[in-house]
């Protein structure tokens, strides 16, 4: 829901987002109109209750013979206000509307465009080259027996399937792979409900225009079935105020996920691509809006982490208690990627603690990587020894972290245990 605050006072901001989005401009003006007009008939709401409340006190005060003659005025005055509060509740019923055809505003420079006219940020890899004709997914599933869409649709219709023997367990493997690098990066579990109360489906945006895409059970249970445990997480906090001076709060929402796929008929019908059922695993966090682009880029598949030891100087310490920010910057600039320090420190739950306060995240590394970078360290350097400066970025360090990064190496290693020094 668009907050009215930000309608209100910078309506040019929603409709550049609308525009980008390729969506009507018209209904930022439209839901002005509705902002105003609830407002008005909530004015004229509360207005003629204080004036029935000071009546009443007057009719209390009023001598015998007078009552009879004001009561027909307070019966008057009640249905007045009972009018006055139902069109406020229809205008209310009326921004509630308005407001929900608004989607979520985009951040700025986020490019206009759709399927059909979107802009390529970047690729990631090369697009592989075969000497003969590639078997499709659902072809190589088939011949492996991992995927059966015959069976599927026998037992519940079209876009349906079985997931069988190598097929299950890949997709649990692929399940479990993804929860177990969201761990790593601090990410709390949760197996979320499948079925939702209305309030919870309508906070998340999911009806009004979309809901020809959602499955409702309305029968007795008016509960809905979400396309994605983010539905579910979005309504955990529900009615609290949540305390983010500790840090954002991550979760990672594993359920099944249901969709109607209203709309797409004929597309992408070959195969489990586009289908009514899946299973999958939702990074959510609540954060400040201004830390909110941080948190996407850093849970991006590009973000490749570099720990920077201190030894460099950089993370604080008894000797050093400031943030190196000169040599972090130095290192940021070289390297051309997100950054994570690692302290190495025995008592890692205050290294947390204090990178949480600089707003800086710690992610420990594994001694596979650990063996990898000094491995480059000793090729550029060649030599073992790993010179110290205080307060200095180390002799090849630079050099080694571009290599790591090139060879795209995974840093949230299995053990999470061994620091890079």
């Amino acid at each position: 829901m668009i907050e009215l605050a930000l309608l209100r006072e910078n309506p040019e901001i929603v409709r550049r987002s609308q525009a980008a989005r390729g969506n009507d401009q018209g209904t930022v003006d439209t839901a002005l109109e509705a902002d105003r007009s609830r407002r008005a008939a909530l004015a004229a709401f509360e207005e003629l209750r204080a004036e029935q409340n000071a009546f009443g006190k007057q009719v209390a005060k009023a001598p015998k013979e007078e009552k009879a003659a004001l009561v027909a005025q307070v019966k008057d005055l009640a249905e007045r206000v009972k009018q006055a509060q139902q069109a406020a509740n229809e205008a209310a019923d009326a921004l509630a509307a308005a407001l929900g055809r608004i989607e979520n505003v985009v951040v700025d420079g986020v490019p206009a465009g759709g399927e059909a006219d979107f802009v390529e940020l970047r690729r990631v890899g090369e697009v592989p080259v075969f000497d003969f004709e590639p078997r499709d997914h659902l072809e190589l599933g088939e011949i492996l027996g991992a995927i059966d869409m015959e069976r599927g649709a026998k037992v519940s219709g079209a876009r349906f399937y079985f997931l069988r023997g190598i097929g299950a367990r890949l997709e649990i493997a692929l399940m479990n792979l993804a929860l177990d690098k969201a761990l790593r990066n601090g990410f709390v579990p949760l197996i979320t409900p499948t079925l939702v109360r209305p309030e919870i489906m309508q906070g998340t945006g999911f009806l009004g225009e979309h809901a020809d895409e959602v499955y409702h059970l309305d029968k007795d249970d008016d509960l809905y079935l979400v396309g994605t445990s983010e539905v579910a997480l979005a309504g955990y906090h529900k009615d609290e105020i949540i305390d983010l001076g500790k840090g954002a709060l991550r979760y990672a929402g594993w359920s099944t996920c249901y969709r109607r796929e209203a709309g797409s008929h004929g597309k992408d019908t070959r195969g489990i691509i586009r289908v009514h059922q899946f299973n999958k695993l939702e990074m959510f966090v609540y954060t400040n809006p201004e830390d909110a682009v941080r948190f996407v880029e850093e849970t991006g598949v590009d973000s490749l982490a570099i720990a920077i030891g201190t030894s460099h100087g950089l993370y604080p310490s008894d000797k050093n208690p400031e943030l190196r920010h000169d040599l972090l910057e130095q290192i940021k600039a070289a390297v051309g990627i997100p950054l994570v320090l690692h302290g190495g420190s025995s008592n890692p739950d205050a290294e947390l603690r204090r990178a949480v306060e600089l707003g800086v995240n710690k992610i420990n590394i594994s001694s596979d990587i650990k063996v990898s970078y000094h491995n480059r360290m000793r090729e550029i350097l060649g030599t073992d020894q790993r010179l110290r400066e205080p307060n200095a970025i180390q002799p090849g360090a630079l050099e080694a972290m571009k290599a790591t990064a090139a060879e795209k190496i995974d840093l949230f290693g299995a053990d999470g245990k061994a620091s890079l020094y």
